[in-house]
């Protein structure tokens, strides 16, 4: 799948959409039902050959886009998931669906008090320790945890926690980086007699 557009004018313009919508689906109370929808819509441009591409091209008519949607989505989709990408066709910005299907996910999430956290290990983790990390990280970050777990072999062992910008580091990789780092300081010091 490829990476999320980063430029900030593009997240401040996908922000205001998911924002928007996000507002007229919980109005209804269908906030939880709608993202999973535009999550949905958000995968089907990455899975369906051309359809991101599709959405996304100036040369085909705003009109003629709507068309195809429509046909395709009718039945398939709710009333709000057709007309939000209605707005997003006719304003030129189909292309951001995956980027604001992103944003409203995490906006909702923040809304209702979640938050994402990845959790890097060597192996599997167990359930007792996947709630026992769960329990001490909700007493850490005031927010319901989403453990979004990786198996990465480079860390030796231990765990590496991202939340956010935030990462805690606690592998055997990087405790070693650390003492290799830390021997090397005192040697050189040793033979500087510094």
């Amino acid at each position: 799948m490829p990476p999320l557009p980063q430029h900030p004018e593009l997240i401040g313009l996908a922000d205001e959409y998911a924002s928007a919508v996000l507002d007229i689906a919980q109005a209804s109370n269908a906030q939880d039902a709608f993202v999973q929808e535009l999550d949905a819509l958000a995968q089907a441009t990455r899975e369906v050959e051309g359809l991101g591409v599709f959405l996304a091209s100036p040369f085909i008519s705003p009109e003629q886009k709507e068309q195809v949607m429509e046909k395709a989505l009718a039945g398939n989709a709710s009333e709000l998931a057709r007309n939000f990408l209605g707005v997003l066709i006719r304003n030129g910005r189909g292309g951001l669906l995956p980027l604001v299907a992103a944003r409203c996910g995490q906006m909702l999430d923040h809304r209702q008090g979640r938050i994402e956290v990845v959790v890097r290990s060597v192996s599997p983790l167990d359930e007792a320790v996947r709630n026992e990390l769960a329990a001490a990280l909700q007493a850490l970050l005031k927010a319901e945890p989403m453990l979004k777990l990786e198996l990465d072999e480079s860390l030796l062992g231990g765990l590496q926690i991202e939340v956010g910008d935030e990462i805690i580091d606690a592998s055997l990789a990087s405790q070693l980086r650390r003492l290799r780092s830390e021997m090397l300081s005192r040697r050189f010091i040793s033979q500087t007699g510094a």
